[in-house]
């Protein structure tokens, strides 16, 4: 395949926060092309069963509303929901409507590992061993070869990670690829190839890994999904004749991952235009399989002529990150779709795409300051404005906080940065006047530069101060100490364990004294 750079829609590049990257890019872009709109926006949060916050939002044009929960709105039904995340009841649904899907067998969670080892040897390797109810790859062990690994798998899948009820189904060869359907067509396609690095004749895996790492963290979809030193890398190096050490030769390819998921470090590739119309058709025939699912994400082995493809799973909440970020190809506007799906009427109004709001804001207001619900301001209109960018040089430690209060009274769009209390950043969009008044604001403090500005904004003051943990820092600190102490307990607790079972073993071998 031709590797091509990728070609990113211009509304959204620079336009994702920070708080978006972390797995919100399919909640937060089709968010802010409904808001674009002049749609209204309400965000709020629930918790999940997992104890954690999750957020949802909701659209309203005034007459309808629709609600969402990442890129699932509510037009899919919970039955569709419910057969979407077991796979075993995808699985029937598909051959229910002659829809081509892997040949295997479902085992509950009252069959012992030994029956699904016997089925293994009875059907014959390679095979697949898969939960039904995980999501993101996990658990799922591909391409496996010989008894001996099935043991080890079925081991780690039932006993360690507890899943136990799980399909074991043959090993499909081909390419793994993503296709988005919404309303019976189909929107766009990504490959999701296995993790892999390329040599330079120089660098060892180890080191090209680091690497490729800083690159995926410029493209906002795999800010936080880095290539990973995890079981299922190991497990693959271990089956390779390379380690971290080695050193790959200029342009060779080293697959350091066989699973493909794009959270275990896959890279997206757009393929939208290499879908054969059969392969189209299976995908869209996969989608109505499953009654009340308008729109699904459908993923599929391909074969190698890209003619074919048999169906591996059906996702009611597909991320979009990969098509909107493909590392090669051309984006696909999976947002726009769904809004011109759910608000028709919407499809042809004015959008602002010079501005977005600041996610991590709201989440944290949400979630940490218990806010039930917060409606987004309107999205500013351009007429009578200007955009800006100021820099103060001064002494700001005594005045930072009444040039943040004088700077939101006047309404101000944009963002500012104050650095080690002597320099402030600010890049603002408002009217000529306001701008003015913040020049002369900023003359009082130190030595001011102002120039022309243009490019994304957001749609409203956003203030960073590295000097004073700001309210959505505090509340990520917070975050980030309670997964540590979290990690902790879990590493006290199992610690306490192996101590019990050694005190254990030996009184019964010594009895007690």
């Amino acid at each position: 395949m031709i590797q091509t750079k990728p070609v990113w829609l211009s509304h959204l590049t620079d336009a994702v926060p920070l708080a978006a990257k972390d797995k919100k890019i399919s909640l937060y872009t089709i968010a802010l092309e409904g808001w674009r709109r002049g749609l209204e926006l309400t965000f709020w949060s629930i918790r999940g069963e997992d104890g954690e916050f999750q957020l949802r939002y909701q659209l309203s044009d005034g007459s309808n509303v629709h609600q969402f929960q990442g890129s699932k709105g509510d037009l899919i039904t919970d039955e569709a929901e419910a057969i979407c995340d077991d796979k075993s009841r995808t699985n029937e649904a598909m051959r229910a409507h002659g829809v081509p899907v892997p040949h295997g067998k479902t085992f509950t969670e009252a069959a012992t590992d030994e029956a699904v080892i016997a089925y293994a040897k009875d059907k014959g390797f390679p095979l697949v061993l898969k939960p039904t109810n995980a999501s993101g790859g996990k658990g799922v062990i591909v391409n496996i070869r010989d008894e001996a690994s099935f043991q080890k798998a079925v081991t780690y899948v039932r006993q360690e990670l507890g899943l136990k009820h799980v399909i074991v189904e043959q090993f499909v060869e081909g390419e793994e690829c993503r296709v988005m359907v919404l309303d019976g067509k189909v929107l766009g396609a990504v490959q999701r190839r296995p993790a892999s690095v390329t040599g330079d004749g120089k660098r060892s895996i180890a080191r090209l890994i680091e690497q490729k790492n800083e690159d995926r963290r410029e493209v906002p979809h795999l800010y936080h999904r880095p290539i990973k030193l995890d079981r299922h890398f190991y497990t693959t190096m271990h089956a390779s004749d390379w380690t971290l050490r080695t050193v790959p030769k200029a342009g060779e390819t080293i697959v350091v991952k066989r699973v493909s998921n794009i959270s275990a470090g896959g890279d997206p590739v757009d393929v939208t235009d290499l879908l054969s119309e059969k392969i189209k058709e299976t995908a869209i025939r996969a989608a109505e399989a499953v009654p009340g699912l308008p729109h699904c994400g459908v993923d599929l082995m391909v074969d190698p002529d890209w003619e074919e493809a048999v169906v591996i799973e059906v996702n009611t909440k597909p991320g979009l990150g990969s098509h909107l970020f493909p590392i090669t190809g051309m984006s696909r506007d999976v947002p726009r779709a769904l809004i011109d799906f759910y608000f028709p009427a919407s499809a042809d109004a004015p959008r602002a795409d010079h501005v977005y709001f600041d996610l991590g804001t709201i989440e944290a207001a949400v979630k940490a300051a218990g806010a039930s619900r917060i409606t987004v301001a309107p999205a500013p209109e351009q007429t009578g404005t200007i955009q800006q960018s100021f820099t103060c040089e001064g002494a700001l430690k005594q005045d930072k906080h009444e040039l943040e209060r004088f700077m939101k009274e006047l309404t101000l769009y944009g963002t500012v940065r104050v650095v080690k209390n002597k320099t402030l950043y600010a890049t603002l969009l408002g009217t000529p006047e306001e701008l003015q008044a913040v020049k002369q604001r900023l003359e009082e403090a130190g030595t001011v530069t102002v120039s022309e500005s243009s490019g994304m904004i957001a749609a409203e003051l956003v203030w960073h101060d590295n000097t004073r943990p700001s309210f959505v820092e505090a509340y990520i600190k917070r975050r980030q100490l309670l997964e540590e102490w979290k990690l902790e307990e879990k590493a006290a607790a199992r610690t306490a364990r192996e101590a019990a079972g050694i005190r254990t073993r030996l009184k019964k071998r010594f009895g007690r004294r």
